[in-house]
């Protein structure tokens, strides 16, 4: 039976499949064809088997497959040779047959083609010159060449007659018109009706207009790469002239500095030569002097040495005249130290101007996505249709964040099915200085998130992404796992506080009063512990918060040792930071802890009435409290519980006002929610706190004896648990977690238990 399927139900045929009849035949060199001659040496490939070379800029593999399918689609005709003259195939008269519709495969003349053509049926039918068109269309993608076609060889039951003849079937001479998509070769109508009953039979028409639509696209991604790639040369070219105008404003800004210093040290070493010759002028002058006043000394010298040959009015006389120019002499007294000194430098000032000339200038580029970055729980897990967010941080070529542009960058995301098939709506929005990925997947399981910057993939993309369902908490309330008793053995608590999950679901328990840090299985078996009592590194005074980064670090509050320590997974401790004080990086009992997908690190630092952030290496960042205004206890009285939420934000449980305060990333614009009570939106004295993947605020309210849910609006989702021992009931709940799928971990404190929710 005929059917009009898909071109990819086509398959490239067995030159030995079974016995059936298999036609061969040449094709022509055509418009750059395949073959070099009139005969081709080989078989004409498929689109489906064809590699197409992009290399370079990508166009001749694309001409490769436009000149197949021109060959294939209009030009059946020349692969067969001359062809006879053909007469009208629906008139009486024997008019002589010019045209041939190729849907149909039938001769007609200038008269009934144009009858054809306006029939409904054929509207969309092919019409094409006898002369310029195959008469018997060769398969779409086959080789089908005899040994010799030009012989009329028999070829696996069909004949190929002579050159000049068209190809028929040799068990039924009809004409080969269909193609058998189960056997895999060609056959004729009778063929279809005898031998091929039940198989999948497309009409070769099919093939040939399935080859004139990918002559259209394969004509229009030609047309399209030739934009592409006269676009980038064009891009090049100005990437090209920018480097030359960049280069010399920077060349000439410097050779502009160089030519002030030149005039400067021409003036400073002129300003030298001033002093020093003017220092040399009075150092000679003094020194002239000297010698002639040295000179007459000698001379008298030698007078007065002489005396005793003189006769006595010569001794009188000379006596008289050296004492005579001694009083002169005396009168022009000439000091006999330098008249000048060695001292004259060179100040130096130029400090400023050394700091200075990094801040000459800097270069700056346009975002570059190899090393522009994302964080954000989004990158790898999401909820099926509900918004998610990844927040990307665009960098340029040198490393720096990109200040070009801002909010103009070309950043695309789209989020793809495992299969590759688009699933969900996904764009990129520009807000408070950074550029937010938001998208919602519509399906559950494995996604791709792809994020690029100009059509490149930013690092790390595409991002894996699980997909999963919203966390219910309608039936919440009855726990489905409870492990611990009160002890100081393996596996047993005493007094714990905080708790955290692992990468793995591994539930991390701060086992305060036996100041350890036990590491339990997600089943709640015991799986190892570290630390005890005391004061060095890796030693504990009562640790209370816990968490655990995405480097599998297990970061402590150790409280009454007023400090931070970190430790790998195995428990080997890493570095520490803090000591007691008020300063900023100092504790007053930091009670819980939390880190963001960045590593830092935010602390509540209780009796200083504030929290500190630090970064991932525990450098003192910011902070937020009220420690230098008086009846600050007012404000924000005894932080407990702090975690990140999705977005960045802060939420903290204010223990002593009895109620949470939300905070934004740079850790101001408090907002309160809740106070006092034991009604909905009610707390005393609220510990724990922590967020879910869907932004849900979950709150140990420990006074209470409860767990309060809020949605991120702050309206009460839920609340569960009442004061006790049994399953389900609480004594004083304080570290909370949010473990694998969404389960809620609490830290029965009072009944020295974990319950998970």
């Amino acid at each position: 039976m005929l059917e009009q399927s898909p071109l990819r139900d086509m398959a490239s045929c067995n030159s030995a499949h079974l016995s059936a009849p298999l036609i061969r035949t040449s094709l022509p060199r055509r418009m750059g064809s395949l073959s070099t001659g009139s005969q081709m040496s080989g078989p004409v490939p498929s689109v489906s088997s064809m590699s197409v070379n992009m290399n370079g800029i990508g166009r001749s593999g694309l001409e490769q497959i436009r000149d197949l399918v021109i060959g294939i689609s209009c030009s059946e005709d020349e692969a067969r040779g001359p062809v006879p003259v053909k007469v009208c195939s629906t008139c009486t008269n024997n008019q002589p047959g010019t045209n041939q519709c190729l849907e149909c495969n039938i001769i007609f003349c200038n008269n009934c083609a144009t009858t054809h053509i306006m029939s409904p049926y054929a509207k969309d039918h092919f019409i094409t010159k006898v002369t310029e068109s195959a008469i018997s269309p060769t398969l779409f993608g086959q080789s089908y060449l005899s040994p010799n076609s030009s012989t009329g060889n028999i070829c696996n039951g069909h004949s190929l007659g002579s050159s000049a003849s068209p190809l028929l079937c040799d068990k039924h001479r009809n004409e080969l018109n269909l193609h058998c998509t189960n056997c895999k070769i060609v056959i004729c109508t009778d063929c279809n009706v005898q031998d091929h009953s039940g198989h999948r039979v497309q009409h070769l028409s099919v093939y040939k207009k399935c080859c004139r639509k990918m002559l259209t696209e394969v004509e229009s991604m030609i047309a399209e790469n030739e934009r592409a790639v006269e676009n980038i040369n064009k891009m090049i070219d100005k990437v090209k002239r920018n480097k030359e105008k960049i280069s010399k404003e920077i060349q000439s800004k410097v050779q502009s500095l160089k030519a002030m210093l030149d005039e400067q040290q021409m003036k400073y070493l002129s300003q030298i030569d001033n002093i020093t010759t003017l220092k040399l002028s009075g150092l000679i002058c003094q020194q002239t002097v000297v010698n002639k006043y040295c000179l007459m000394y000698r001379m008298q010298r030698d007078m007065l040495n002489a005396i005793n040959m003189y006769q006595p009015y010569d001794i009188i006389n000379t006596c008289e005249k050296i004492q005579t120019e001694q009083h002169r002499m005396q009168s022009y007294k000439v000091s006999h130290l330098p008249c000048e000194d060695e001292v004259f430098q060179f100040t130096d000032a130029s400090h400023q101007l050394c700091l200075n000339i990094p801040k000459l200038g800097t270069v700056h580029s346009s975002g570059y996505a190899h090393k522009t970055v994302a964080s954000g729980r989004g990158k790898s897990h999401a909820r099926i249709n509900r918004s998610n967010t990844v927040v990307v941080d665009v960098y340029d070529h040198l490393g720096e964040r990109c200040v070009l542009m801002p909010g103009q960058e070309q950043l695309t995301a789209c989020v793809f099915l495992s299969s590759g098939e688009i699933d969900g709506h996904a764009y990129v929005n520009f807000s408070n200085g950074a550029y937010v990925v938001h998208y919602k997947p519509y399906t559950i399981g494995p996604h791709l998130l792809h994020i690029m910057l100009r059509g490149q993939h930013i690092v790390e993309s595409p991002f894996k992404i699980k997909v999963t369902q919203p966390r219910e908490y309608d039936a919440i309330g009855v726990p489905l796992l409870v492990f611990g008793t009160e002890g100081g053995a393996n596996g047993q608590l005493c007094r714990p506080w905080g708790v955290c999950c692992d990468l793995d679901g591994n539930i991390i328990v701060a086992d305060r009063s036996n100041n350890r840090i036990q590491i339990f299985h997600p089943d709640g078996t015991f799986f190892h512990c570290f630390g005890r009592q005391g004061a060095e590194p890796g030693q504990f005074d009562r640790p209370a918060g816990i968490a655990s980064d995405i480097n599998r670090r297990i970061v402590v509050a150790d409280k009454d040792n007023h400090r931070v320590q970190v430790f790998k997974p195995n428990g080997e401790f890493l570095f520490m930071f803090g000591e007691k004080g008020s300063k900023c990086g100092q504790f007053n009992y930091p009670w819980d802890i939390d880190v963001n997908s960045e590593g830092r690190i935010i602390v509540s630092d209780t009796r200083n009435h504030r929290i500190q952030l630090f970064s991932a290496s525990g450098k003192f960042l910011h902070r937020f409290g009220f420690e230098n205004q008086s009846s600050m206890w007012k404000h924000f009285d005894s932080p407990r519980g702090v975690c990140f939420s999705n977005e960045g934000q802060v939420i903290v449980t204010d223990f002593n006002n009895h109620c949470l305060v939300v905070l934004s990333p740079d850790l101001s614009n408090p907002h309160i929610l809740g106070r006092e009570g034991p009604g909905p939106k009610e707390f005393t004295r609220p510990q724990g706190v922590c967020i879910d993947e869907d932004g849900h605020i979950v709150v140990a309210d420990s006074r209470n004896n409860r767990i309060q849910i809020f949605d991120t609006d702050g309206c009460l989702v839920c609340k569960f648990g009442c004061q006790g021992s049994k399953p389900g009931q609480l004594d004083r709940p304080s570290g909370i977690c949010i473990g694998p799928h969404g389960k809620i971990v609490v830290v029965d404190f009072g009944n020295s238990r974990i319950q998970v929710f």
